[in-house]
Order: C-alpha cells, then sequence, then structure tokens
C-alpha cells in the first residue's frame, strides 16, 4: 500500500492532502544540487618570489613567478638543461629541475621538482663558472662537446648551440676516453658482440666508444654505467642528434 493511500484510511482526505504537501518539500529539497566540494586538484595561487628571497629560503614551486624563476632557468641553460626562459616556475622548468636534481643531488628520477635551499645552493655552485664549454667547440662549423661533470652532450653549429642531451658514462675500468676526436663511424641499429648490448643509433669517436641511445640508461638513470661508451637516454633525441652529425664532425670529452 503506497504512503498517500495509508494516510486517507487513517485520517482522511483533508488530513491527506496536508501530508502529502509536507511530504513534497523535503523531496524538492533533495533533489536540489548540493554545492560541489572543493578538490584538491585546484591549482593553487603561487607567488612572485624575487632572487633575494630566494637566497633567504624561500621555495620556489609549480606556479610561482618572479625573478628567481628566470634566474632558476638562465642557470639550467647554461648546464645545457635547455629551459625557456618565462619568468614562471611552469610544467617544462619543473621537469627540468628534477633532471638537474637527479644529475647532481642523487634523485631518482623525476622525483624532486622544488628549488629548495640546498638545490638553490647546488645550482650555483654548478654554474659559478659558466658553461664551461672549452672555446673549440664554439669556433667548428660543428661539434659534439661531451661534458662528464655535467652529464651533458652539447651538439653546436657554427658557434650556436643547436641541442643538448643527458649522458652517462664508463665505469672503473672502463672510463670514457677524454680527448679531442672526429665522429668516424655511424651505425644505425648496432650490438657489441662483446658485452653483448644493444648500441642503436651509435656516433663512434674513439675506437670502440661512441655516443649510443641506451634502453638501460633510460630504465636506471645514473645507478648504472656504460663500458666507455656515451649513453644518451633520450631515444627521440639522440635519433634527431644521429641524423644532424656527419662523418668527421669535431668531438670533444672532457670532465
Amino acid at each position: 500500500m503506497s504512503r498517500q493511500m495509508a494516510v486517507k484510511v487513517t485520517a482522511g482526505t483533508a488530513v491527506a492532502g496536508a501530508l502529502a504537501f509536507g511530504l513534497a518539500i523535503p523531496a524538492q529539497a533533495a533533489s536540489s544540487p548540493a554545492p560541489a566540494p572543493k578538490t584538491s586538484s585546484t591549482p593553487a595561487k603561487r607567488a612572485v618570489v624575487t632572487t633575494a628571497q630566494l637566497n633567504a629560503g624561500t621555495k620556489l614551486r609549480l606556479g610561482d613567478t618572479g625573478d628567481a624563476v628566470t634566474d632558476v632557468q638562465n642557470r639550467l641553460n647554461t648546464l645545457g638543461i635547455i629551459t625557456p626562459v618565462t619568468g614562471v616556475y611552469n610544467a617544462t622548468t619543473a621537469t627540468n629541475v628534477a633532471r638537474f636534481n637527479e644529475k647532481f643531488r642523487g634523485y631518482e628520477e623525476g622525483a624532486n621538482k622544488v628549488v629548495d635551499a640546498k638545490t638553490w645552493a647546488k645550482l650555483k655552485s654548478a654554474t659559478a663558472k659558466g658553461d664551461r664549454v672549452p672555446s673549440v667547440c664554439k669556433t667548428k662549423a660543428a661539434a659534439l662537446c661531451i661534458s662528464k661533470s655535467q652529464r651533458i652532450v652539447r651538439y653546436y653549429r657554427k658557434g650556436q648551440l643547436v641541442t643538448a642531451l643527458d649522458a652517462r658514462f664508463g665505469g672503473p675500468g672502463n672510463r670514457t676516453r677524454n680527448g679531442n676526436f672526429r665522429i668516424f663511424r655511424k651505425v644505425k641499429n648496432d650490438f657489441s658482440s662483446q658485452y653483448k648490448t644493444p648500441m642503436p643509433w651509435s656516433m663512434y669517436f674513439s675506437g670502440g666508444q661512441a655516443v649510443h641511445y641506451s634502453m638501460f640508461f633510460n630504465a636506471v638513470g645514473y645507478n648504472g654505467a656504460s663500458h666507455g661508451c656515451v649513453n644518451i637516454r633520450n631515444k627521440k633525441g639522440e635519433i634527431a642528434l644521429w641524423k644532424k652529425v656527419k662523418i668527421g664532425t669535431f668531438a670533444k670529452v672532457y670532465n
């Protein structure tokens, strides 16, 4: 039996009408949409941060703006971590800060995207002497300039930086050789018979040592090392570089 019919049986038509009217009010109220709760996904407004504030310990996070952000972006570029200088701590800047923290502070890939006091101190010390790129790299028609300390491979054409890719090098007993070289051989799909290791997109510069893409570097980062080659983790970047570099291109490996 329905609720309204039960009322008619016990209290009559007039009472039933009154009850029916009363019951309609909460039903109508329940159908009104409740205000949407605020969620944590709503981006918070960030601050304008000066370099003085950064020096005093203020952190930089996603969304921040100001000359502190510009300073960080310029210093990342100095280290070959190519970052558009916008003055806005955007997603690209945050990703590149994480690259810096992985290289220079031992974090796992993508783990720390914040510029805190320790990151800022390390970034300043790492860039205190500029990019430290040997002048010969900027005077050649084309040059691969490979820095072990900065863990970067830069490619220059007529003194202009074209691209820069993160790199890792040989470990104890298999050190990557320093010196001035020429790219003398390029192999698209190479394989090391000695170490049973794929070496795709190889560019040989000294004996069996080459710049090439490494699936292992891509998988474990700086936790491993090569057998003397210059490993690149960015496959698309290495393919693009391989296509640009010609046989005979100058290559310099240095600390």
